[in-house]
């Protein structure tokens, strides 16, 4: 079915709805904010996702990454929300990063591939939280 022939579907369903009269309802045509929407006019519409990450660093043979310097990089990132180093075990210490991204094919892959990108130490990503908008 192609995308006309569903609206008009869709269109005629809300018409017959309004025509039933007071049934205990009104049909009211709605786009929900946090789904995936079909919007007649731009075609579809994304919403967004908030991704709470746990970034983990290789350890290198000697002395200890430099947490600040690689969480800041990270922060400079235009999808993050907020960041914060957090300690892990035996001193050694994750970042704990909270971000936006359109809800879509692939955007939290390259997402998570810049994160890499920030720093040859950066080392497990792992996805602690994730909801819609």
């Amino acid at each position: 079915m192609t995308l006309g022939a569903h609206l008009s579907h869709v269109q005629s369903v809300v018409t017959r709805l309004g025509e039933v009269g007071d049934a205990g309802f009104r049909p009211y045509p709605t786009f929900a904010s946090s789904a995936d929407s079909l919007d007649p006019e731009e075609g579809l519409v994304m919403g967004h996702v908030v991704v709470k990450y746990k970034v983990t660093m290789d350890q290198p043979e000697e002395g200890r990454p430099d947490y600040d310097g690689i969480a800041s990089r990270i922060g400079e990132l235009q999808e993050v929300q907020t960041f914060e180093v957090k300690p892990l075990a035996f001193g050694m210490m994750f970042i704990e990063v909270q971000v936006v991204l359109e809800d879509g094919e692939g955007t939290v892959d390259e997402f998570e591939a810049r994160v890499r990108e920030t720093d040859p130490l950066v080392g497990q990503i792992e996805t602690l939280e994730m909801g819609r908008l």
